[in-house]
Formats: C-alpha cells, sequence, structure tokens
C-alpha cells in the first residue's frame, strides 16, 4: 500500500454517531478482520470499493461473487456480509444523511441517481482504469483533508465526498444521459421505488402509490412492469418479505413479532403471506439461517 491514512473517521461529539469514515480495506483486514460473523447493517451509507480483492459479498440475501474491481453502494438498513481472500486492496467509505445533506443537490445525489436506494435493482458496478484513476485522486483528497485539520474541515471533505458520488453517478448512474432523467417513465418509476423504501410498512395496494404519485393504477402499474419487468405489487411483496428477513437475520425477531413490525392482522397472516412469496415456511427460513450461521454459505465478513 502507499502512504496514505489507513482510516479517517469523524464521530458526533454529543451522539457518537458516526459521521463520516474512509478505511482502506488493508486497514479492516489487519485489525477488523472476523469482527463481525453474521450478516449486517448499518444506519448510515457504505460504499466498499474492491480495487484488487477478490472475494465474495452477500447483499440483501443475494450473493455475488467479485473477480474484477467492483464497487458496491449499500444504502441505510441493506442487510450484508463481505468476505474476501488474503491482502484485499481498496477502500471504504461510510457517511450518514445529516453530515452529507445539507442541500437539495446532495440529497438528488442520494436519491435519484440510482446509486442507493435499489433494493429491487442491486447490482455491482465494474470499474475500469480511467474510472479508478478519477476516484483515486479524490480518495486521495480526502485523506490529504485529514492530514492538514484546517478550516473548515467538515465543509471540505462533504464537497469532496459530492465530487466522488457526482463521478459515480455519471459512471453508473440514472444521469448518464439527459433522456433517462427527464423521461416520464424513468421519473415515475424512480419517485414509486422511492415511495415504496417510505411506505411499504403501511401501503400494500397499487391504489395506494398511485394516489400519491397522481396517476391511475392501471398507468402506474404499466409504466413499472415495462421499467422494471415487475408490476407493482411484485415490488410490494418482494420488499415486504426482504424487511421481514432482515428483522428475522439481524434482530432475531419471531414470526408474531415481525408480523406485528410489518403491520399484518395477526402471525398466522404473516406466515401464510411469508410461505406464498418467498417460497419457503418462516420456520424453514429461520432453519436456514441458523445453518448459514454454522459457516455452510458465505463466511464471516470484514466491513
Amino acid at each position: 500500500m502507499n502512504d496514505s491514512i489507513p482510516v479517517i473517521e469523524m464521530v458526533d461529539s454529543k451522539n457518537h454517531s458516526l459521521q463520516f469514515e474512509l478505511q482502506t480495506m488493508e486497514y479492516i483486514d489487519e485489525h477488523r478482520h472476523n469482527r463481525i460473523d453474521h450478516p449486517h447493517k448499518h444506519d448510515y451509507f457504505v460504499i466498499i470499493w474492491m480495487k484488487s480483492a477478490e472475494g465474495k459479498h452477500m447483499v440483501d440475501f443475494q450473493e455475488f461473487d467479485v473477480k474484477q474491481p467492483s464497487v458496491f453502494f449499500l444504502t441505510p438498513g441493506q442487510v450484508h456480509q463481505l468476505q474476501t481472500g488474503p491482502h484485499p486492496d481498496g477502500y471504504v467509505l461510510s457517511f450518514h444523511n445529516d453530515f452529507f445533506c445539507t442541500s437539495e443537490s446532495q440529497r438528488e445525489l442520494l436519491l435519484n441517481t440510482g446509486l442507493f436506494y435499489n433494493c429491487s435493482q442491486f447490482r455491482p458496478h465494474s470499474v475500469s482504469a480511467e474510472q479508478a484513476s478519477i476516484l483515486e485522486n479524490l480518495i486521495a483528497l480526502m485523506q490529504d483533508e485529514m492530514k492538514q485539520q484546517e478550516y473548515m474541515q467538515y465543509e471540505s471533505l462533504r464537497s469532496l465526498l459530492q465530487l466522488f458520488l457526482i463521478q459515480c453517478s455519471r459512471f453508473w448512474g440514472h444521469s448518464e444521459s439527459a433522456s433517462s432523467i427527464t423521461s416520464r417513465p424513468a421519473w415515475l418509476t424512480r419517485r414509486f421505488l422511492s415511495l415504496l423504501e417510505t411506505d411499504y410498512r403501511t401501503h400494500a395496494k397499487v391504489s395506494d402509490y398511485a394516489s400519491k404519485l397522481v396517476v391511475t393504477p392501471n398507468h402506474l402499474n404499466e409504466t413499472i412492469k415495462k421499467t422494471t419487468g415487475f408490476p407493482v405489487s411484485e415490488h410490494i411483496k418482494k420488499r415486504v418479505i426482504l424487511e421481514a428477513k432482515r428483522l428475522a437475520v439481524v434482530e432475531n425477531l419471531s414470526a408474531k413479532e415481525i408480523a406485528r413490525t410489518l403491520g399484518f392482522d395477526d402471525e398466522a397472516h404473516f406466515s401464510k403471506y411469508f410461505k406464498n412469496n418467498a417460497g419457503v415456511t418462516f420456520s424453514g427460513y429461520r432453519q436456514l439461517v441458523k445453518e448459514q450461521d454454522k459457516g455452510l454459505t458465505i463466511s464471516p465478513s470484514n466491513p
């Protein structure tokens, strides 16, 4: 590795919550390896850039093989678990919404570029040599900023992070062409998926979302199916099942507790819904989780 700082961290002095952190994967491997031996989630945004590392990354119960330079954008609440081989090279960049979002343009980068809040269409992104060079320069500037301890450091780091995300959105986001931003179907799809993230616990009908988006249920359903390949109802079901799995794995909640949390009438209703849409009974899924914890699938994570 070069002489870059292995880890920089900024924590809120009042509540001790993480505001901004940049770590090298080498540092994580040496100091935090196996610190978390099960799937976990964060209440902040995480960008994992695996430069030359190889391994497996489980995100929201999808397993990805990493065999080339790749970057992952994780939204608060997403469950993940990462296993890498020896001597990983890369960065883990973490930041809290409160640290970054001080303007509408910054919120736009998080909500509407497709980098984050994309549970139904999550995927890693391959990094070319040219892209890596641009991002590496910005990482170096962040590290230099932390070395200097100069006036308005938070503002400087926030601006560098914004530049980093702007470049990422140009490489992999919805912003690669003007038509993708301004087209009505793309706009409606992004608005629906964003709304789904906040309303899935209380709104289970297509008409609920259509009303909020000021379109007819048929128009919304046709648009979402055309742009994503799945109707609105399927997105709602997938999001509810995903949250049920998160609560079962990370919070270790029972079927009764999850049913209450997700707004089901009772445990029986939730159990039937889970089996019909997950393809396995809830108890069967819990057993599968126990087997995974024994190391039958993904090994312990690093970040």
